[in-house]
């Protein structure tokens, strides 16, 4: 069944917040490409919509420090260093099982997870296509299958996909390194 998308504007907060508490996904734009987000176990859900395997790990969008806690217990030692570079365009992966955790620099959209808990997120495309930074850019058979999208203009967008930070034995480890490099980001290995 075609689904007619629902868009929406940063300022119509509360009905997002609402659509996602009971359970919505939806596309928004984030300072490097527009990410598909939803509850954490809606995971299944926004694999599915990408057409990705259902066990595919999404990263964890947060909207300030204190929700690492949620998500890291213990907190790796050299995430202090690394978090002083949040909110930005890359996620740390930590932990057994390894999370990935991205502190936005859209302060609308942490806003909103501020108020939801925080967020499974991955960039809005198919699997196997390229990511986009604008709606018109995306497939609509994934459009269709979401339940609304944000489609503002952000300032500043890389159009580049966070760099990805492992921490691992306390050593930090660069898995892809995207708008932001290791020397960017003045983190001693």
């Amino acid at each position: 069944m075609k689904r007619k998308n629902l868009y929406l504007k940063w300022k119509d907060k509360n009905q997002i917040v609402e659509i996602l508490n009971n359970g919505g996904v939806g596309v928004v734009p984030t300072e490097t490409v527009f990410g598909i987000i939803g509850k954490p176990d809606k995971t299944k859900r926004i694999n599915e919509i990408k057409k990705s395997p259902e066990n595919k790990p999404l990263t964890f969008f947060i909207g300030n420090h204190k929700q690492v806690n949620t998500l890291w217990d213990p907190i790796p030692k050299p995430f202090s260093q690394a978090i002083q570079h949040w909110p930005g365009p890359f996620t740390l992966l930590a932990g057994s099982p390894l999370v990935g955790i991205r502190m936005p620099d859209v302060e609308e959209l942490c806003e909103i997870i501020n108020e939801t808990s925080p967020l499974a997120s991955t960039s809005a495309n198919l699997s196997g296509e390229d990511t986009s930074t604008t709606i018109e850019g995306m497939s609509e058979a994934f459009l269709e299958e979401v339940d609304f999208i944000i489609d503002e203009s952000i300032e500043n967008q890389s159009n580049r996909a966070s760099t990805i930070l492992k921490i691992e034995d306390n050593r930090v480890s660069i898995i892809r390194e995207g708008f932001l490099t290791m020397e960017d980001l003045n983190i001693k290995q």
